[in-house]
């Protein structure tokens, strides 16, 4: 009788990618993204907040166009990155800091 072994292969969805700065301005939000291209590479990308909402689509293009790597098999696959992107909310204490920097400014 043969044995069946059982493994726990995980699928790849999409590469890892970080917000690592966010500018408010009165006209719109912008994410500062990171990532590591297809070919290795340390990418940055600016992306418009409300556009990772309302119009995915174009922020979609600009990552892959960037060399952003997700599983096109996978037909959740951009939802999944969409959530990283919206999911997001800065350090609480980094906030406080930049609106005490600019009231001082102000």
């Amino acid at each position: 009788m043969e044995k069946k072994t059982q493994t726990n292969e995980q699928i790849w969805v999409c590469d890892a990618l970080e917000i690592t700065h966010c500018e408010v301005s009165d006209d719109a939000v912008i994410y500062t993204v990171t990532y590591v291209d297809f070919m290795g590479l340390k990418r940055e990308v600016k992306l418009n907040r409300e556009e990772c909402y309302f119009d995915f689509p174009a922020v979609l293009k600009t990552l892959v166009k960037g060399g952003y790597r997700y599983n096109t098999m996978l037909a959740q696959a951009p939802a999944v990155i969409q959530q990283r992107l919206t999911a997001y909310r800065p350090n609480v204490e980094a906030v406080k800091k930049a609106i005490e920097e600019a009231q001082k400014q102000a």
